[in-house]
């Protein structure tokens, strides 16, 4: 079983922790178990290795596990008997000693003592780079050298999906060797110095990610130890000459079962033509998941985009942009699994056909229990909740509220300097009495009233610069009861409602009749039996 002794990463960022194994030959098929310990808590991760009984758990293959606030997510490759793990959200309490384990039909090892992981103060926020298309930019990877040590190599992953990039080997006389890839990256820092920063040529919106440069230190051909960074690629779309571009979300995130809005927005040459056309969206695994016919005298195209509904599978697709604002935007309700994956927006006016060169990669996450309803009386207040897993090596820009049904905007919220956030409007009505920036962006609205009862979607941006979006989605419903009027026996809702005595009515019920009602003692809520 090969580990490295020790992995060095920064507080906030991501460790990769390696384990491989050899084993017996056997004509089996390979059942059993994974498992790594921390040597103070025990078992914190394990997954069921592939083969035909899958009783023992879920299988390890993209499994990821929630730790607190870390995630620790199995980035091996069960074929090459590699059960490498990767720690997210590093902090102070990841500090330990940490043991890799199968348990096969075969036999079971682990190893001996294990890999200690150290975590150091970062330097300031993930370096981001940026570059347009066609261009080249260096991802910067700066360390602290181990000279009593053997420098052997500086490998590059992509982080996610978890994927070996490139590796360059020392040679003697300080040479270094590439081992593939070498068209497209080139190592131009001096790893003897502690600089292993490297360019990549030729950019593609495909290296639109974050990256893991991993420096290897060796002694007899043992792993001694791993220090690892991170940086961050955003690849700008090359510029249309042509007056045309297109605005999307370069990823969103929402929950199974609910709701995700797929943005998108374009420009396009002066005309005084009167558009016509259709609006089309592309899943890139399935093909077309949704067309509409943009407005004009030609409707052979298909049903007109505006409150166009259409169902694929169990999904419902419908159309909440603003054509007149040349807004295309999507809403897919019902999500699943399924829907994961990477969406490209195309218009085919008859003008010219544009599409993003890049696409939106929707993200669905495990839903914590039923979608969140809060109930309130009109006239008074209530809290919309929002809460949500933060990305802290993003700049958190703003909070949107939106009415899902009909689709309308109600509110922004946007972050200004020293963690204060203006109302873009409505600021009568609404409150942020949550912190985004600690994952809470819950809302208070006020003095309500009947017509607030619907579902609202919040909708947390964050960017890097210069146009990277990334959109975290939730989804909440909001049920509003009329007040009672004061009259005998109970409305529609079956609420009562009493209207205030006359003196006449005082003198009557100070002789005790039945016919007229006392002092109500019943709260707002109490209904007719």
């Amino acid at each position: 079983m090969t580990v490295a002794n020790d992995v060095r990463a920064d507080e906030g960022r991501t460790a990769v922790l390696p384990c491989s194994f050899t084993h017996p030959d056997t004509n089996l098929t390979l059942t059993g178990s994974v498992k790594w310990n921390k040597s103070e808590t025990g078992v914190i991760f394990e997954c069921t290795y592939s083969g035909s009984d899958h009783s023992q758990g879920e299988q390890c293959e993209n499994m990821i596990k929630q730790d607190g606030g870390n995630r620790i997510r199995f980035v091996g490759n069960i074929s090459n008997n590699d059960v490498s793990i990767m720690l997210e959200g590093l902090s102070q309490k990841d500090v330990n000693l940490y043991q890799c384990h199968v348990e096969l039909n075969i036999g079971s090892f682990h190893t001996r003592p294990g890999t200690y992981l150290e975590v150091n103060a970062a330097q300031g926020e993930v370096p981001v780079v940026t570059g347009s298309e066609g261009d080249s930019v260096t991802l910067p990877c700066i360390f602290r050298t181990m000279s009593y040590l053997t420098l052997s190599t500086i490998t590059w992953m992509k982080k996610e999906p978890y994927q070996h990039i490139i590796t360059f080997t020392a040679q003697p006389q300080g040479n270094w060797t590439t081992l593939n890839n070498g068209n497209r990256y080139e190592l131009i820092g001096n790893p003897k110095e502690g600089n292993a920063s490297t360019r990549i040529n030729r950019l593609s919106k495909t290296d639109n990610h974050t990256f893991l440069c991993v420096v290897e230190y060796t002694a007899q051909e043992r792993i001694l130890c791993l220090i690892q960074k991170e940086s961050r690629v955003h690849v700008i779309p090359a510029v249309s000459a042509d007056g045309w571009s297109m605005t999307v979300a370069d990823g969103v995130r929402a929950e199974d079962g609910r709701t995700a809005v797929l943005p998108c927005s374009f420009t396009h040459p002066d005309t005084n033509l009167t558009l016509t056309g259709s609006v089309i969206w592309i899943k890139s695994d399935t093909g077309v998941i949704f067309n509409c016919a943009y407005p004009g005298l030609d409707h052979s195209q298909g049903v007109l985009c505006e409150n166009v509904r259409q169902r694929d599978g169990g999904n419902r697709f419908r159309f909440v942009g603003n054509l007149s604002n040349n807004d295309v935007s999507v809403m897919i309700d019902g999500l699943s699994q399924e829907d994961v994956g990477s969406y490209l927006c195309r218009v085919e006016l008859n003008i010219d056909s544009f599409q993003t060169r890049s696409p939106t990669n929707l993200e669905v996450e495990a839903s914590k229990g039923n979608v969140s309803v809060v109930s309130g009386t009109e006239g008074d207040s209530v809290t919309l909740p929002c809460t949500f897993t933060t990305w802290d090596s993003h700049t958190l820009t703003t909070v949107t509220w939106m009415r899902k049904e009909p689709y309308q905007h109600i509110v922004t919220f946007k972050a200004q300097s020293q963690g204060n956030w203006t109302i873009v409007n409505d600021g009568n009505r609404y409150e942020l009495i949550g912190n985004p920036e600690e994952g809470n962006a819950s809302t208070r609205i006020n003095q309500l009233s009947v017509n607030d009862n619907h579902t609202f979607l919040c909708l947390v941006e964050y960017t890097s610069d210069p146009d990277f979006q990334y959109l975290i989605q939730k989804e909440t419903r909001l049920h509003v009861y009329g007040k009672k009027s004061l009259y005998r026996g109970g409305n529609a809702n079956g609420m009562i409602q009493v209207r205030p005595k006359t003196e006449q009515a005082k003198q009557l019920s100070g002789r005790g009749t039945g016919c007229i009602l006392n002092e109500p003692s019943m709260s707002i809520s109490d209904t007719v039996t």
